[in-house]
């Protein structure tokens, strides 16, 4: 799905003349390595700006948005975002 996405957007920007210096993917190891050095440097720099918490709200499996409490109804509909199942997990956040 993410895929086809991303050769739409480059399409569309060729079309349209419009450049850039870069396109990345958040699956590109080169991506992954840049967050961890951006991580790095944030916990060097500022230790407690990360820190464990706990989220606790909807997910659309299919396309991966959070979804507010007050869409919940209408993107449980299958044909609008596909499954939306409520989660809870344990993540890092900062203010």
């Amino acid at each position: 799905f993410v895929d086809e996405l991303a050769t739409r957007f480059q399409h569309v920007w060729r079309t349209f003349q419009i450049s850039y210096t870069d396109f990345i993917r958040t699956t590109q190891p080169r991506h992954k390595r840049a967050v961890r050095r951006f991580i790095e440097q944030i916990r060097k720099h500022s230790p407690d700006a990360i820190y464990p918490s706990h989220y606790e709200g909807w997910y659309c499996v299919l396309r991966r948005p959070f979804i507010p409490k007050m869409s919940c109804a209408m993107a449980s509909a299958p044909s609008v975002v596909g499954k939306c199942n409520g989660c809870a997990s344990q993540h890092f956040t900062s203010d």
